[in-house]
């Protein structure tokens, strides 16, 4: 990893801070999003510290995006939203994050705090979502 000592999603990478992961590869890891905007509300990130998603490397791109394609899948099938939304925004955390969404309205997407109302999620609901998740990957 090409890492950034202080960003803490290069952090959780290293095992220095807790996660709810429910995949992981050379490339990718993803994990809950501790203020989620709806239950099962993840974030899909290179391992490579890259602050803009435009700027990681094709291979490295698609790399992600295939990840978040089979998490978007695991997602439906746990959450049952109407949609599974997308968003790549990183104001917060300057490390390149797909945030991957269930949705159920258009209203519901709302990616981020950052002001964006979240829903209050204790760590015992993060790791049992997580774990739903994980399981679906098998399906």
């Amino acid at each position: 990893m090409d890492g950034n000592g202080n960003c803490i999603f290069c952090r959780i990478i290293n095992g220095e801070i807790g996660s709810h992961k429910v995949y992981e590869d050379e490339s990718a890891v993803a994990f809950m999003d501790i203020r989620p905007s709806q239950p099962g509300h993840l974030l899909v990130i290179p391992r490579q510290h890259v602050p803009d998603f435009y700027n990681l490397e094709d291979d490295l791109y698609l790399k992600v995006m295939l990840v978040v394609k089979r998490l978007s899948e695991a997602v439906s099938k746990v959450a049952n939203p109407a949609k599974v939304g997308l968003a790549v925004v990183g104001f917060e955390v300057p490390h390149t994050h797909v945030h991957v969404i269930p949705l159920q309205k258009a209203a519901d997407f709302q990616p981020g705090a950052g002001g964006s109302p979240t829903l209050q999620s204790s760590g015992e609901e993060l790791a049992e979502m997580a774990a739903r998740i994980t399981a679906a990957l098998g399906d």
